[in-house]
């Protein structure tokens, strides 16, 4: 299976449940929904079922495809 591109949990404070989250696709995949995808997709296993009670995402606003997928994913300012 080819890797796509990455999405993690980092800076994380175990004792307060947070965490940030950060992510990033390869050229190929970007436009398809891979990211948003993914991001979805980690956040809630953090917070239904790994415990973290508070996820940040921290982007370059200059990104357009990076603001992109922190709106899609419900992540605002």
């Amino acid at each position: 299976m080819p890797c796509w591109g990455r999405v993690s949990l980092q800076r994380l404070i175990l004792m307060g449940g947070q965490a940030e989250i950060s992510y990033g696709v390869s050229p190929r995949a970007r436009g398809a929904g891979v990211c948003s995808n993914a991001v979805d997709a980690a956040t809630m296993w953090a917070l239904d079922e790994d415990g973290f009670h508070r996820i940040e995402l921290g982007h370059s606003t200059v990104n357009r495809a990076s603001c992109r997928v922190a709106e899609e994913t419900g992540f605002v300012l």
